[in-house]
């Protein structure tokens, strides 16, 4: 019978067993688990809508704008709340014709483009967009969004009361807290495009007709 010569380097220490065994876990639960973004329809940003509610709340930090960004998917409409119309129209500009489920793509190249650098004016209009992309996304799966960003934290919401008011700007009619666009609401612009002839450049008009200066 032949012999082998027995292992006599040094054993595994306890840190390198400990990554090795939750490295099997891992890969076996990444062979089991289902791809979210596998039910992602194919979708396309087509039009972005900016709308002035009647109460447009003044304090710009406190913007309370309403932009929705509707897809070549019939119904799959994100609805988001924030930023100033010359800031939000120059980031939709950057918005049409991309993947709305590409939302770090989206954000990136809406806060990297043009010359100056962002500032916070441009970042609020960014978090109207972001909210409006990520509800898209919740839409699309069938689930609430905070199951993509790390699940439920609380099942409340504490507030508070400044500057006035009552309290229930936030309310539909229903009573049911939320936020959408309601028919006493101005639209304000319409981004879209449309490709010059010749070239793939797109040009983007505004609600009323004109064309952008972009």
């Amino acid at each position: 019978m032949r012999s082998y010569p027995r292992n006599t380097g040094p054993a595994p220490s306890p840190a390198r067993r400990r990554f090795l065994r939750h490295l099997v876990i891992g890969a076996a639960a990444a062979s089991v688990m289902p791809r979210a973004f596998g039910a992602l329809p194919k979708a396309k940003i087509t039009k972005v809508n900016i709308y002035r509610p009647p109460n447009l709340n003044l304090h710009f930090n406190q913007s309370n704008m309403v932009v929705t960004i509707e897809t070549d998917q019939a119904g799959l409409i994100g609805v988001g709340e924030g930023g100033a119309r010359d800031t939000i129209e120059q980031c939709a500009q950057r918005l049409i014709g991309r993947n709305p489920f590409d939302i770090e793509r989206c954000w990136q190249d809406m806060y990297r483009a043009w010359f100056y650098p962002p500032g916070r004016e441009k970042i609020h209009a960014l978090g109207a967009l972001d909210l409006a992309l990520w509800d898209i996304k919740g839409k699309a799966l069938g689930v609430p969004v905070y199951d993509l960003i790390g699940g439920m934290n609380r099942t409340f919401l504490e507030t508070y009361l400044g500057g006035g008011g009552t309290g229930t700007q936030l309310q539909e009619p229903n009573g049911r807290p939320g936020l959408g666009v309601t028919p006493n609401m101005e639209r304000l612009t319409l981004v879209t495009a449309i490709t010059d002839p010749g070239t793939t450049r797109p040009i983007y008009f505004r609600a009323d007709g004109s064309q952008s200066s972009w």
